[in-house]
């Protein structure tokens, strides 16, 4: 490539890695890039009395105040919502199927956002006639919750005996799964409790895939809504000072709207009352940059976390906080990633050779939160290049990669903390993945064989 074109391209790309969300959340400013997650909640209801959700107890703080959107509502939210490649959730802390018109909603957001990643979660006691067909057009991500595997234990981690109804409903929706043309991407989604903390993840694969042999299964760690659940809290929030405490990266990246158009600040919110604006009286990305958003993302940079619990935000004793694999650079990327070709498929014969090509590969590597790879290409510009300005610039995003990094400064002091417990950051919200092996479900490259079943372990 010709010097003075690669140098427009590089001018271009710092100003992106400039503007980027990575390098907002480092350095604790705000940002204008639009939300990469949604969640858009069809209802805050659910039929079961799950002992891993905070729903059936403190929803509005028990006041009643559930609800079902409106479809029109819903229509001009999702009108409003950025184009591009996003992911969207038709859930948050509710079954969305209990929703009258929960499939009218999947086709219109599949047809007014072909690019957007569909995910629906459900408890499947609903998943049955019409809407199964619709999933299975409309979705691209699908899971299935279930806690425990005999009928007496599922009945007392659900609050409710569908466990028969439970395996009838997937075992129908599996076999036209399977005959079907498209498919989405099928999960179990197994939260540990004391009505499967009998069996291993292995045991849990073994039994959900002898089944479903071509769906897949995450089983992670409790979430302990931000302290409102108890038995799934950790002792480490007593042990750390607030400027100790991670810095959460969903603030700059996850936009929640309730089912009556209030902007929440996290799908973790177990009570619902805290909010970030009402998207019924003003546009959604006039709410994303405003000034209550804008507010919530300097309580989490400056670490002001009991100033947040005035508001009634209670990020300070979330233990989502200490699960690094989700905490990622990579989830501040995620639009990037999916716009963006790996960045050495930009280089003639997939090597680079002078300054100037390092330094473009160490800007994209940065763009896509793969910060090794980009740290690794900008001392090579440094060192490469005989340019001093471009060696300054090399040396500046070697500096910005540090500040990312920084954010991670206190791990060791987080690793002791947790040891206190019996636990470890490596451990601490680690999902562990059985990817299918069946021919109707590809696994993903870099899996480890178990047993017949494709075992990953990552974050949630």
């Amino acid at each position: 490539m010709d010097e003075p074109i690669l140098r427009e391209q590089i001018a271009a790309l710092e100003a992106e890695a400039e503007a980027s969300t990575l390098n907002a959340w480092a350095t604790g400013r705000d940002t204008a890039a639009p939300p990469q997650i949604i969640y858009l909640c069809p209802t805050n209801a659910c039929n079961h009395r799950c002992i891993t959700c905070a729903n059936p107890v403190t929803i509005r703080a028990g006041r009643g105040n559930r609800g079902v959107m409106d479809l029109d509502l819903f229509k001009r939210l999702v009108d409003q919502l950025p184009p591009g490649r996003r992911r969207i959730y038709l859930q948050k802390t509710g079954e969305p199927l209990l929703h009258p018109q929960i499939g009218e909603m999947l086709r219109y957001l599949r047809a007014a956002r072909p690019d957007y990643e569909i995910a629906l979660h459900t408890n499947a006691s609903k998943l049955r006639g019409e809407i199964v067909e619709t999933i299975i057009d409309c979705a691209d991500f699908f899971s299935l919750s279930i806690f425990g595997f005999d009928q007496a234990r599922y009945a007392a981690a659900h609050g409710k005996d569908d466990f028969q109804i439970f395996h009838a409903n997937v075992e129908a929706f599996y076999q036209r799964w399977l005959r079907a043309q498209r498919r989405p991407k099928i999960y179990f989604d197994v939260v540990r409790n004391a009505h499967n903390a009998h069996l291993s993840p292995e045991e849990i694969f073994a039994l959900l895939q002898a089944r479903y042999p071509a769906f897949n299964v995450g089983v992670h760690f409790p979430f302990n809504f931000q302290g409102v659940l108890p038995q799934f809290d950790l002792e480490v929030f007593d042990r750390l000072k607030q400027a100790d405490m991670p810095a959460c990266v969903w603030p700059w990246v996850m936009m929640v709207i309730h089912w009556d158009g209030k902007l929440g600040y996290c799908v973790g919110d177990a009570y619902e009352e805290a909010f970030l604006g009402d998207a019924t009286q003003t546009p959604l990305m006039a709410l994303w940059n405003g000034p209550a958003y804008r507010a919530f993302r300097r309580g989490h940079a400056e670490r002001r976390f009991d100033d947040l619990a005035q508001e009634g935000i209670l990020c300070g004793h979330c233990n989502w906080l200490f699960g690094l694999k989700s905490q990622s650079a990579e989830n501040l990327c995620l639009e990037a990633r999916a716009a963006t070709p790996s960045p050495v498929e930009h280089l003639e014969g997939g090597m680079a050779v002078t300054g100037e090509q390092h330094l473009a590969l160490g800007l994209r590597s940065f763009l896509r939160g793969e910060l090794p790879q980009a740290m690794h290409a900008l001392t090579l510009a440094e060192i490469v290049s005989r340019d001093a300005a471009l060696q300054t610039t090399a040396r500046r995003w070697q500096g910005r990669v540090r500040e990312v990094w920084s954010q991670r400064a206190p791990m060791e002091t987080w690793e002791a903390a947790l040891n206190e417990e019996g636990l470890s950051l490596a451990t601490v919200h680690l999902t562990h993945y059985g990817v299918s092996a069946h021919p109707e479900a590809r696994a993903s490259d870099g899996h480890e064989q178990i047993g017949g079943v494709t075992v990953k372990k990552g974050g949630l």
